[in-house]
């Protein structure tokens, strides 16, 4: 017995379209929570949990990525005499982070330049000299 072919239903359009932006959202977080030099580079199912939960919170990825740069420059601009800090394991660290963005939200040309400084900082103390990115 042959079946009629059904088209799929706007609902199920729109839902499939929903799941590949929450799929393309947990991946683009957790590719750059990854990348990041404090943390463990690990991801974990409740780490997962967490960016759907972002997600569907409608949390916008650019407060995500403010967090991780604000927190890149705080651990950076720590004085080298304070004790170390451990290595994040988890992306709920930055949930306090990311509230305080969308709450009060940072001049995200500051956060650029900040970024820029502490990579000029981090090539001079490692003897490098400053190079553009695009070379």
């Amino acid at each position: 017995m042959n079946q009629p072919h059904q088209q799929p239903s706007w609902s199920d359009s729109s839902t499939e379209q929903r799941d590949q932006r929450r799929q393309d959202f947990v991946n683009s977080v957790l590719s750059q929570y990854c990348r990041l030099s404090a943390t463990t580079g690990l991801v974990c199912r409740r780490d997962r949990k967490t960016v759907v939960e972002l997600f569907e919170g409608g949390v916008p990825l650019a407060a995500i990525e403010a967090a991780f740069s604000l927190e890149t420059i705080r651990r950076n601009l720590r004085s080298p005499h304070a004790p170390p800090l451990r290595l994040i394991r988890s992306l709920r660290y930055f949930v306090p982070i990311i509230n305080q963005i969308l709450t009060n939200p940072p001049d995200l040309g500051h956060l650029h330049y900040l970024s820029f400084r502490i990579d000029s900082l981090d090539h001079h103390r490692l003897g490098f000299p400053l190079q553009d990115s695009a070379t």
